[in-house]
């Protein structure tokens, strides 16, 4: 199938928070700035991404999208935080996919070993243990920048190949050393969506954002106990709101005009 625009990310692109305490989903729709460019133009658009993704699964999606035989004028694609990967869990049965999950993180924040972990746990966590066991263990900074810059290359030389325009967006990526797959990419634009500085640029970091002009209200406040609402414990005015998805629409729009 066609569409005009192609939108893919992480929360950021799905318009994570939008819908408020009440979980509009309408209102989150049409507020994300990928209907809002599309609005503007006047356009199809198809937004396929979803909330805590990493930039592998973000990659593998985008590809598959056009691989299953769907087509764009133009694809906007945000990349998510370099430190966020998938595990891959056992097969369950034979010839069926591993199950995935997308982590950032110690999934248990604890400074209990591996070990003691097991030993205190309400049954065997397995996705858990080794998330854990990766990133106090295993990961670095160096390998989140390197598998962040490779994904860029490895994508946008895809759509190369298929001579569609791309507009690449990032999450605020600090990276301090010239090495490996960075050093491909030099000539790929990226914005910033979030940085310290305005000026010049799309949105402040969030928590810089006091007077809440582009970013949700904090609401996890609500979630007090487990009864509660589980979805307010993940209202944390981390995410842009309608004035800070208008502000990524706009930069979208400024860079687009010639296309449409």
């Amino acid at each position: 199938m066609h569409y005009n625009l192609l939108f893919n990310g992480c929360s950021f692109t799905y318009g994570c928070e939008l819908g408020g305490i009440n979980n509009d989903e309408e209102h989150q729709r049409t507020h994300r700035f990928s209907h809002l460019v599309a609005e503007h133009y006047g356009k199809t658009y198809n937004n396929i991404s979803s909330n805590g993704k990493s930039n592998d699964w973000i990659v593998e999606k985008t590809i598959n999208w056009f691989e299953e035989g769907n087509t764009c004028d133009l694809a906007i694609i945000q990349f998510t935080e370099k430190k966020r990967t998938i595990i891959y869990g056992d097969k369950d049965k034979k010839d069926t996919p591993p199950r995935e999950y997308d982590v950032s993180k110690p999934i248990l924040l604890t400074d209990k070993s591996i070990l003691g972990q097991y030993l205190t746990s309400k049954g065997y966590d397995i996705t858990r243990i080794k998330s854990n066991i990766y990133y106090k263990n295993i990961y670095t900074e160096y390998m989140g920048q390197q598998n962040y810059y490779k994904n860029l290359f490895f994508l946008n030389n895809y759509f190369k190949t298929k001579n569609i325009p791309t507009i690449f967006l990032k999450l605020r990526t600090e990276v301090t050393n010239n090495f490996g797959w960075k050093l491909l990419c030099e000539d790929i634009k990226v914005k910033d969506i979030k940085v310290k500085d305005i000026t010049g640029d799309i949105l402040p970091l969030f928590y810089e954002d006091i007077e809440k002009k582009y970013y949700c209200k904090d609401y996890s406040y609500l979630y007090k106990k487990k009864t509660d609402n589980p979805r307010f414990a993940f209202l944390t005015g981390t995410h842009p709101n309608e004035f800070g998805h208008q502000k990524i629409a706009n930069y979208i729009i400024d860079n687009s005009s010639n296309i449409f």
